[in-house]
């Protein structure tokens, strides 16, 4: 499955100064879908900011959009790239 074959590959640290933000707002009738992509993100190193926005200094790989395909969230999710700055 692609959740297995995606956790095999080595994470990827942006190198652009960039951080990756991942937001969503999956509606219930898709929970699992919902709780797995929070867990999934969790321990790529993501940072919950609120219940469905992540931060992370990981590029997501293509084959994370595969992923959000496979689990039926695709149209749910939204990825933003950003610098964040700081004081």
């Amino acid at each position: 499955s692609l959740k297995f074959l995606y956790r095999q590959k080595s994470k990827v640290e942006r190198s652009d100064g960039l951080s990756t933000i991942v937001i969503f707002d999956i509606p219930e009738t898709h929970k699992k879908s919902r709780d797995f992509l929070r867990r999934f993100l969790k321990s790529n190193d993501f940072i919950q900011l609120q219940e469905s926005v992540f931060i992370g200094r990981y590029k997501l790989l293509e084959d994370f959009k595969e992923l959000l395909s496979e689990l039926k969230i695709k149209e749910f999710v939204s990825i933003l790239e950003g610098r964040v700055v700081h004081d």
